[in-house]
Formats: structure tokens, sequence, C-alpha cells
């Protein structure tokens, strides 16, 4: 009868075996993994989950609890020294029982959607075996020098699926056996992965990938189709797993060929338009990966109206307001008075005459509480910050944290120009407020926002964040016990004003700080503890499972973004001059590189100063500091 031929779900799944490749480096089960494993669970009859290095026990137990067979091995050979390992735990004469065979591994996030649906179109084709995506061709090499290693049209290896006519042959039986593990990415990708598929189409079998790639190969005919259009496969196609080096360290490859939105808009996609958990991305990036990293993957930019607001929800607010000096009062009072009215704000000094004078000009505005404090004048803001104000951090929910910086080591108008642009960023307008308020209440992972590092007359900090802080954010670090990333190109709340979630910053303020931790006045322009702590503020808020974000008005992000193009025009004129093709570069290639590398090693030790010069320098200065690179270029081709 017809009822007779009709095979169930549960029958379906009694047919797979899936051997899943992970690595962890500190062999954490993370929950996007669990995610996937029990979506794979239910397509799947058997999961074999082969560990790369270690694994952790509260991990082990999870495994064990899913049902997963575990096979623990040396971190040696990657993926397919990893699922030859599979192979051979469950023996070949066992693997050839089921109709399928799944190979997969840890480095994608999903399935966005369930896994039955691709095998229910994949069963209607015509194949041997399959993969999500093709590769096509490309007249390149992984491994310089190497012919052997020019890159196959072939099938990604994140997700492979063998049909049991495969898993019967001797041909399939026979890579495995005569398989050598790669000591490198570049040879695993070379000698495994790109000559996989030719080698199975050579002795027959049939190939298809669920992702059409002939649909992407007008828009990219000559570059990695799967992964530069992975936001289009995901959006229109349906793909189901996502590759996580998109979020990670891939942005300028992306770049390089797109304008590199493709992390942002899928990530809102998932948000917005599938079931799968967002924050077990966000959960895996935050403990995982550099600030630094996440913020350029994700475009981690908000410029926010400054004249249009939302209906704003309430929620326990504070400003801390370190002030010093008596003639900023009026300044100040212009950006604090921006708060609503039901924020509590908190003025500390370690002058009598200014708490004063802050008590008088701010006893008829609308606050209905104003605390004012006084402290010792030892680590200015920072120490009003974590011994002044430390109960406020525990006390409410956002924390906008603000002081009178005046920066006496430059002049007047650069002092000037700074502290205004941190403050407009920060406190704006009322409106502007209000959408930083609403903004913290619709990102959930959103943990401080804080002012663009700026960049004009001495602020060359982009690229050299740490400066010279590293040793002291070396010690913060330890000292603190985080368990993220250290990272030099720190997101940093340069001037020290920024807003912050009360529970993503008391990492910091669990250490009992004292004013005998910060310096003596006067204090140093740099290099001191409080100098560390300013640029560790986004590391303690990463560890608390928060990212950092810069916020901008859109009036600021204007004039903003005019300086970066002026700054990048600029800089790029010197590297067109300083780099530019020459007629030595006819040389044999040796004689070119070992020039190239001279040129690089020798500019980097004086580019920021190089770079100041010609950005900013007066025309004299310019013109000047061109000439000494071009006479530089004709010595190094004499």
């Amino acid at each position: 009868m017809q009822e007779n031929n009709i095979v169930s779900i549960d029958e379906k799944t009694q047919e797979k075996l899936a051997l899943f490749v992970f690595w962890e480096k500190n062999g954490i089960v993370r929950d996007y993994v669990k995610f996937y494993l029990e979506e794979l669970k239910k397509i799947a009859k058997d999961i074999v989950v082969i560990v790369n290095g270690i694994l952790s026990e509260k991990s082990k137990c999870f495994l064990k609890n899913l049902g997963c067979e575990i096979v623990v091995r040396e971190n040696i050979g990657f993926d397919f020294s990893a699922w030859k390992a599979g192979l051979c735990y469950k023996g070949w004469d066992e693997v050839e029982k089921y109709q399928e065979l799944i190979l997969c591994n840890c480095s994608c996030y999903g399935p966005l959607y369930p896994l039955s649906e691709v095998f229910d179109v994949m069963n209607l084709r015509r194949c041997d075996f399959w993969g999500m995506t093709r590769q096509e061709s490309i007249d390149e090499k992984i491994i310089r020098n190497d012919p052997d290693s020019v890159i196959l049209e072939h099938l990604q290896s994140y997700f492979l699926v063998f049909r049991k006519n495969v898993l019967k042959s001797s041909k399939f039986r026979n890579w495995w056996d005569n398989l050598v593990d790669a000591l490198t990415w570049q040879k695993e990708v070379a000698y495994h992965e790109v000559r996989f598929t030719k080698y199975l189409e050579d002795a027959g079998f049939t190939s298809s990938s669920y992702i059409d790639t002939n649909d992407y190969y007008e828009l990219l005919p000559h570059a990695h189709q799967s992964y530069y259009c992975s936001d289009i496969q995901i959006i229109k196609d349906k793909l189901p797993l996502v590759k996580r080096k998109l979020f990670i360290d891939e942005n300028h490859r992306m770049q390089s060929k797109r304008l590199g939105g493709a992390a942002r808009t899928i990530l809102e996609y998932i948000k917005k338009q599938t079931k799968y958990p967002e924050e077990l991305i966000w959960q895996d990036l935050l403990a995982t990966r550099k600030m630094s990293e996440i913020k350029d993957a994700l475009h981690l930019n908000y410029i926010l109206p400054s004249d249009i607001e939302d209906v704003v929800p309430k929620c326990k607010l504070a400003l801390i307001c370190y002030v010093y000096y008596p003639d900023m009062v009026e300044e100040m009072k212009k950006y604090i008075i921006t708060l609503p009215k039901w924020a509590d704000i908190y003025i500390i000094s370690s002058n009598d005459k200014t708490l004063k004078i802050y008590k008088d000009r701010l006893k008829n505005t609308q606050f209905k509480e104003i605390f004012f404090r006084k402290k010792e004048n030892r680590g200015r803001d920072l120490s009003a910050y974590l011994i002044s104000g430390r109960d406020v951090f525990f006390n409410y929910e956002l924390i906008c944290c603000i002081h009178d910086k005046k920066s006496k080591q430059n002049d007047g108008i650069v002092s000037k120009d700074f502290f205004s642009h941190i403050m407009q960023c920060t406190l704006y307008s009322k409106e502007y407020v209000g959408n930083i308020i609403n903004l913290f209440n619709k990102e959930k992972f959103c943990g401080m926002l804080l002012p663009p590092t700026v960049y004009f007359g001495p602020y060359t900090t982009l690229g050299r964040e740490c400066g010279s802080n590293e040793q002291n954010m070396v010690r913060l670090y330890k000292k603190l016990e985080l368990n993220i990333p250290f990272e030099k190109n720190t997101v940093a709340p340069f001037g020290s004003v920024f807003w912050v979630r009360g529970v993503a910053i008391r990492r910091l303020l669990e250490f009992n700080w004292t004013y005998d931790d910060f310096p003596k006045e006067p204090m140093a322009p740099d290099g001191t503890i409080s100098h560390a702590i300013e640029r560790i503020f986004p590391l303690v808020v990463q560890n608390s499972g928060y990212y950092v974000s810069w916020c901008s008005p859109a009036d600021c992000a204007s004039l903003y973004m005019n300086n970066y193009a002026y700054m990048l025009r600029d800089y790029n004129k010197v590297l067109y001059e300083f780099f530019a093709p020459l007629p030595w570069i006819k040389m044999k290639d040796r004689l070119y590189r070992t020039l190239l590398n001279l040129k690089f090693n020798r500019y980097k030790y004086f580019k920021y100063k190089l770079l100041s010069k010609i950005t900013f320098g007066n025309r004299k200065k310019r013109y000047k500091t061109k000439y000494k690179l071009l006479k530089f270029i004709k010595n190094e081709r004499q």
C-alpha cells in the first residue's frame, strides 16, 4: 500500500551518522555549539564529537547527556584528520550500515532554519554526495610557489554529506586510509578540502550543492562567491549555517571585494527574521574575540538624532560629574541639564570652592536629587568614579560619567576642542540623551557608549591606543582576572567620558581602590595608572558580557567623517608616493622584496610622527617631510 512507502522523519533520522569536529582553546562547548548539536540530533541517529585538544568536564557532561559519543585526540591535522579519527573510532563495518554520513564542525553559527528542510531539498537531487556551498575554481595558489595548491572547484568542507554508495566504495575508504595530517591551515585547505571533491568525482561519483553557485558567478566571477555573498545566500536562498569568521578576523578580507556590511546585515536579519537566538552569537564573540575586531566587523557606531526623541523609558539613571575648575561651571551646567529630571546627579570635587559654586548654580535645576561629595585631590576623575562614586555603579542601571577636562599640556584651543568633542558626543541635547537611553533599552548587549576616538592636532591615537600604558594595562588585566583576550587596540573612552551599564563595570570596582593607588599631583600627561584604567574600561565591560560602541550625534558625525576622509586622503598620498611602483620593480623578486621590507621596517619607527606632520603640519613641514621620503626612495633605488 502507498502508506508503506512513506518514510517518517524518525526513520530518516536512523539512517544518518554525523561526525562533528570541535576545538576550543579552553575546551568549552559554548552555547552556539550546543544549539548546533541539538539541531543536528534531530536529523542524525548518532553523533560522534571529535575533540581536537581538550574538553572541559562540564562540556563533557553536556555532550554525554545529549547522547553524543566523544573522541578526544591530540590537536594535529585539523578537520580531515579529526574526521579520519572518527571513522576509525566507529569502524568501517559500522559506518557502512548508515544511509548517509555527515561531516561537519564547530566553525558555524546556526542552523538558522531546520536542517530537515535542507535534507528534504537534497533528497530530490540525483547525486552521490553534496555540501552546503560550492567554491568555483580560481587561478590562485593557496601555498606560494606550489602549483599543486591551486584552488579547484570544490564543495566547502564545513558541511558535507555522503550517501551509502560512496560509503561502501573502496575509493572513499582509500582517501581516509592514505590521508596525511596537515600541519598548517594552508595545507589542510590545499591538499584536503580543495582536492576531495575532484578526487571523488574522478572516481565516478556525482556531487551537488544546496546553494547554486551559478547564481553568484556574475557578482564575483573571480573570487570566493560563497564567502563574499554570505548575506545574500542566507537571506535569499536560506543557507542555514553562518561562518564564524565573518564576525571575527575577516573584515579586511570582506572589504577587499565589498563595502563590508555582510556581518551586520546577517546579524540584523537573524534578530528580526529567524528564530535563532541572537544572544548565542554575542556570547561567543564577547568571550573569545577582541573588542576592536567585533566593533570593526559589526560596525558598532551609533549616530543618533539630536532633535528627535522617542518616549524614554524610566530607569535608575545617575550622572557622576567630577569637577575641579570653577571657571567651567556654566559650560558644564549646559551639559548636565540635558539629563532627564528623574536622574540623580552626583557632583564630586576636591575643591571646596568649586563645590560651593556648583551647589549655588544647580539649585534651581529640574533635578529632585543632587548629591555633592568631597574627595582627595588625587586621581582626578578616575578616583571620583572608582572611590567617591563607587556605590553609584551598584545602585543604578545606567550611569553617565563626565568631568571638566582641561588638557594643560596642549594649546588652549586644542584642549577646548577635545573637551567639546567628548562632551557633545555624550550629552549633546535632551533629545540626544533620550535616544541614548532608548538605545541601551533596545540593545541588551550594549554595555558602554563612548565618543569616537579623536584624530586632530596632537591626538594621533588611532592604531596605537595603548601608547606607553601597556605594562600598567597588563598588570590590571591580571589583577582583575579578566578572561577575554587582552588587546592593545582597545576601544577606550579617551578623556574618561562615557555612558555605561552599572553591571558592566562592577568587576573593576570589586578591587578596593584607595587614593594611594593614584599618582600625586602634578600628574604626568600619560603612562600613569589612571591612563591604564581609562584603557582597561572596555575590557572590563566585555568581560561582563557586553560590547562597547562609539556614539555620536549627527552634527558631530558629519564633522568626524569629513576629518577622517581628509586624513585618509593625505595619508594615501604619502603611501602612493612612498610605495608607488618604480622602475626598480623590474628587478628580481628577491631583491625587490628585500628593499620593500627594508622600507617598511625603516618607516614603521617614525610613521606616527610622519603621519601627524603630513596631515596637520604647515605647508613648509609638509613639503619638507615629502622631500625626505623621496630622498629616502632615491637612496634605496641606488
